[in-house]
């Protein structure tokens, strides 16, 4: 996962969106779908 496992909780989308000290920028954000490609194996399809 891009800079390895450790780096998980600094990029991960979920994790940051789950951290309530980002509430209140979350709340601008318009609604958005994350979408990866076949060619990404850093994750698979069904995660």
């Amino acid at each position: 996962i891009m800079e390895g496992e450790h780096s998980l909780q600094h990029f991960s989308p979920e994790v940051i969106v789950q951290d309530q000290s980002n509430r209140s920028a979350i709340s601008l954000l318009p609604p958005f779908v994350l979408f990866h490609g076949t060619s990404d194996y850093s994750i698979p399809l069904d995660a």
